[in-house]
């Protein structure tokens, strides 16, 4: 597993948690997470805890997520889907065509299924990266 692996999966997981509880804004740090990951070591990696916060920040300069406060102890409060997180999340991913992105990740984080969640996640910044080029 590479950053890139990794940053999808955090990606997955933040956008699953967010769109399972919109509109609802949501407190959300590592330990939300933390059962699903996979716990191998990687030196080659960063650590899950930095691209936790890594992709918080930058989920927030992109504008898919609002994040009210960030506290000293790790965790975001009141964080709440954009406009812009809450179309990625809503584009239809199955074959059927009723089931969305959202729907997808939630239902792979239920299972924990990390292949479905790190494969939605990365699907959501590139269809959002297609239509902004």
């Amino acid at each position: 597993m590479n950053n890139m692996d990794r940053f999808h999966i955090t990606v997955g997981l933040i956008f699953s948690q967010l769109y399972d509880r919109f509109p609802y804004k949501n407190d959300l740090n590592l330990n939300c997470f933390i059962d699903i990951l996979p716990l191998e070591k990687n030196e080659d990696c960063m650590p899950w805890n930095d691209m936790f916060h890594a992709t918080m920040n930058w989920l927030k300069t992109e504008n898919y997520i609002l994040i009210q406060s960030e506290s000293k102890n790790d965790e975001y409060s009141k964080i709440e889907l954009t406009i812009k997180g809450l179309f990625s999340l809503s584009t239809i991913t199955d074959t059927n065509g009723t089931k969305t992105t959202g729907e997808s990740l939630v239902e792979a984080k239920l299972a924990r299924n990390i292949e479905k969640l790190k494969q939605h996640g990365r699907s959501v910044i590139l269809s959002s990266i297609r239509a902004s080029a």
